[in-house]
Formats: C-alpha cells, sequence, structure tokens
C-alpha cells in the first residue's frame, strides 16, 4: 500500500500539525482557527445548499409550467396530438417539482405561502387543461379553457418569480457573510504570522497555504459564480472538506448556466405566436448586415402589418384578434424559406428577413406571403374572418444600415397601406 496523499489529509488534520508545532504560542490561535475555518466552510454550505436544494428547483419548476402553458398553445394553434402527451409528461414533472419546492421552502413562511399559492393556480390550471384536451379542438370551449389555464399558469410563473428574487437577495447575503469570515480568517492567519517569529515559522506556513490553496480560489470562484461567469471551476485539491465544497459550487453552477440557456431561448420567442420577438430580430438584423458588409450577400427585410386588425378586435373581442395572429404568424412562417426568419415585433406587426435574397425575389416572397394570408378567410370560434396584411420592403440596396434598412421599409409598409392596404410595396417603387 503507497503512502496517503497529503491532499488526501483533512482539515482538522492539517489544524493539529499547526498547533504541534507551534505549541503553546499559538495554541488560542489555532482553536480560533478551527472554529472560523468550520463557520466559513458552514457558511459557503449554506449558499451551496440553499442554491441546490432551493433556487435551482425552483427554476426548473417556472420552466415547467412554462413548457406547459406552451404544449397548451401549440395544441390549440396546431391541433399537434403529440402536444397533449407532452403536456401529460411535463404535467407529472411539475406536480414532483412542487412537491421538492414546497418541501425546500417549508421553513420559509413567506415564500411557503406564495409556493403554496402558485401551486393553487396550477392545480386549477391543470383541471381546465383536462377539460381542455377533452374538448373538440378549436372550439370555443377549448379556446376559452386553454386561455383560463395558460392565465392561471402565468400568475403561477409570476409568484414563483417574486419566491426566486427573494431567494436570491438571501442567498447574496449569506454569501456576503461567507466572504466575510473568510477574510476574517486571512486577517488571523496574517496576526498569527507575526506574533509566533521564528518559532512558529512552519506553523505560519501551514495556515498561509490552507489560506493561499484554499480559501482564496474558493471565495474568488463564489463571488465570480455569483457575478455571473458560470463557465468559471473552482480549483481546490485539499483538503477534502473544501474540495467537496468547490465541486458543489461547480455543480451548481453548471446548472444555473443550463437554466440561464433555458431561460434566455424562452426569452427570445414571442409567447403568443411562438414566433421570434423583437430582441431577436435586432440581433439578427445586425448580424446579417455585418455579413452584407463583409460578403456582400444581400438582405431584404419586410415590415407587415394586419390589416384593420382593431376593427376585427372591436367587432369578434380581443381573444379572436389573437387568434387572427395566431394564424397569420403560421401562414407567414409557411411562406418563408427555411433560411429566411419571421419575427413578431410589435401588437400587429411582423417582420421577415430573406437573406442571400435581391429585390426582385424579396418582392416575389412579400407577394408570396400576402397571398397566404388572404386566401381563404380565417375560422376563429366558429366564425370566418377575412384577414389581409399590408407589407413594406426594403433590401440592402435600399440601405445597408440598421435603422437605415428600418425606416425604408416602415415608409414602403405606411405607403401600402395609405394606398389600399393588402398589398406589398418596395420603397423605390414609392412616387
Amino acid at each position: 500500500m503507497g503512502r496517503p496523499s497529503w491532499r488526501t489529509v483533512s482539515l482538522r488534520a492539517w489544524i493539529s500539525v499547526g498547533i504541534a508545532v507551534t505549541v503553546l504560542p499559538l495554541l488560542v490561535f489555532a482553536l480560533s482557527h478551527a472554529i472560523v475555518t468550520r463557520s466559513v466552510i458552514a457558511d459557503f454550505q449554506r449558499v451551496a445548499g440553499r442554491e441546490r436544494d432551493q433556487l435551482i428547483p425552483l427554476q426548473q419548476l417556472q420552466a415547467s409550467l412554462v413548457v406547459a402553458g406552451a404544449s397548451m398553445e401549440r395544441w390549440l394553434r396546431a391541433g399537434d396530438s403529440a402536444q397533449a402527451t407532452e403536456y401529460h409528461k411535463v404535467r407529472d414533472q411539475i406536480e414532483t417539482r412542487f412537491a421538492r419546492v414546497s418541501e425546500a421552502l417549508v421553513s420559509e413562511v413567506d415564500a411557503s405561502a406564495s409556493v403554496a399559492r402558485a401551486r393553487a393556480d396550477w392545480t386549477a390550471a391543470d383541471r381546465l387543461a383536462a377539460r381542455m384536451f377533452g374538448t373538440p379542438l378549436q372550439s370555443r370551449d377549448a379556446l376559452q379553457l386553454g386561455a383560463q389555464a395558460r392565465a392561471l399558469i402565468t400568475v403561477a410563473v409570476d409568484q414563483l418569480d417574486s419566491v426566486q428574487r427573494s431567494l436570491a437577495t438571501t442567498i447574496e447575503r449569506d454569501d456576503s457573510k461567507a466572504r466575510r469570515s473568510a477574510q476574517r480568517a486571512e486577517r488571523f492567519a496574517g496576526f498569527a504570522a507575526v506574533v509566533s517569529v521564528f518559532s512558529i515559522i512552519l506553523g505560519i506556513a501551514i495556515a498561509g497555504h490552507l489560506v493561499s490553496r484554499t480559501f482564496g480560489p474558493l471565495v474568488d470562484g463564489a463571488v465570480r459564480v455569483r457575478a455571473g461567469e458560470r463557465g468559471h471551476r473552482i480549483e481546490v485539491a485539499a483538503p477534502p472538506e473544501l474540495h467537496r465544497v468547490a465541486d458543489a459550487i461547480n455543480q451548481l453552477a453548471s446548472e444555473l448556466h443550463e437554466s440561464h440557456v433555458a431561460l434566455a431561448a424562452l426569452a427570445r420567442h414571442d409567447y403568443l405566436t411562438g414566433l421570434l420577438n423583437r430582441r431577436a430580430f435586432d440581433e439578427m438584423l445586425g448580424n446579417a448586415l455585418a455579413r452584407h458588409e463583409r460578403v456582400d450577400e444581400g438582405v431584404a427585410m419586410v415590415v407587415i402589418d394586419v390589416d384593420l386588425l382593431t376593427t376585427i378586435n372591436a367587432a369578434h373581442g380581443h381573444a379572436a384578434g389573437d387568434e387572427v395572429l395566431r394564424l397569420v404568424s403560421a401562414r407567414v412562417a409557411e411562406s418563408i424559406r427555411e433560411i429566411d426568419r419571421a419575427f413578431r415585433v410589435g401588437g400587429e406587426e411582423f417582420a421577415v428577413l430573406l437573406f442571400n435574397t435581391d429585390r426582385e425575389s424579396a418582392e416575389a416572397a412579400a407577394e408570396r406571403i400576402r397571398v397566404a394570408v388572404a386566401t381563404g378567410p380565417m375560422r376563429v370560434n366558429g366564425v370566418e374572418i377575412g384577414v389581409t396584411i399590408s407589407a413594406g420592403i426594403a433590401t440592402t440596396d435600399d440601405s445597408a444600415n440598421a435603422e437605415g434598412l428600418l425606416n425604408a421599409a416602415d415608409a414602403a409598409l405606411y405607403c401600402a397601406k395609405s394606398t389600399g392596404r393588402n398589398r406589398v410595396v418596395w420603397v423605390g417603387a414609392m412616387a
């Protein structure tokens, strides 16, 4: 059997060695250092435990609720029977995660009460969803039940978001306390170096090793992870206790990164239509124009406005107007190429970015979209509603910067609206 590695020596053993070599001059210091060390470890473990047992499960629960609402919406919009199965899968997941979160927050009175209210809203939403999936698709009852269920899910997510912010504040406070404890440990080690003189040089070396090779990276790593550097990894080889704390923080950082990526993806899509939203539009437009500048690849923008949506809302209700927007978005998405992208950028306003295209192709694509929307009325709550769109086109031949391209397309759209609607206008064709 080989000799044990120094990395396997426990923190208690290191403290014992320090006491042995420093004898009486460092007896009080060693005992105090052990207490401070345990306190620091406990503080970091408490922070890690709260993130692992409370914050991450809460974020996962919110994400599951969003997925459940999206499954109901896709079922109502597209009639995809697989969405019912997907909903029931995520439903079981939500129940499990509610139980886990409730248990983790049982000692937090206010947070526990908010979670209980969110769970009650979810339970009510789930009952409505069960009735909705048992109702004929596209029926008024199905749409109403779906809208009520999604509204309850939104309320539940908002309540959980409030709990999450409160937990994040508490964790940040605990983290600050842990860092202050670690700083006190560092100052105490420096004080010991002054009073121990030559006879305790080895003890000082041991204490300095513990501080510089363990607490420093642990504190710095925890601060960097808390500041948002999810890719940072804390390397603490020894002692084993702090190595386990570092591993726990590293694991939490990975889980937080995964949750952040999932939420960021949700933040780039419009909740009502499922299309990319204005944030994604601005990003992709900037990237497309940068590529145009590098390789001279043509880009066209089509700005679309649903004609007379306010009249539809007034005649049939805002829920019907929302359904019209969803149906329009579906027809727009089906009418473009796979490489192109459709966005909802405002209330009844959509945009399409056409990549690697010229003016003629852009006009043809815009006309194809207009015809797809105008051909055949849209059936909403058993009522057929005729819907048309107006579109304005601008290309990088008209302007090579984002603001100029958007202004040109908007001007063309205004021309289309003011000259009778249900038409496509290229900015270069305006009189």
